[in-house]
């Protein structure tokens, strides 16, 4: 579902210029003969960099004081408050900590803006 509204450009895919790195540190520890090929998808897949900003910045670090989460996680999140977006995630235990913040659903439960208009 998220895939095809990137790929359909129904969206835009901002992440913070990190994801790469957690990414690709997950992925080459857990499927190693698979990294090379599946980073280089993951590089083409549309994903763009958010520039980095005052605002995104504090906003993270907003988050991080407020929820006690990791940097990691509120880079994310703080991405998708700076951009008035919504940063999906499969990670429920994010979602319950610093969803109050707002900008934050569960994949599970997102539906693309053109998947909300046929409902």
């Amino acid at each position: 579902l998220v895939r095809a509204a990137v790929v359909e450009e129904r969206v835009r895919a901002l992440v913070p210029s990190l994801w790469i790195y957690e990414v690709g540190n997950t992925i080459s520890r857990r499927f190693p003969t698979q990294a090379a090929q599946w980073l280089a998808a993951l590089a083409k897949f549309g994903l763009q960099d958010a520039p980095r900003s005052d605002k995104w910045l504090t906003t993270a670090l907003g988050l991080v004081s407020r929820f006690g989460c990791t940097f990691y996680d509120a880079a994310y999140h703080a991405v998708a408050l700076s951009h008035n977006g919504v940063f999906v995630t499969a990670d429920a235990r994010y979602v319950n900590l610093a969803g109050d913040a707002g900008g934050v659903i569960l994949l599970n439960d997102w539906r693309s803006p053109t998947n909300r208009r046929r409902r």
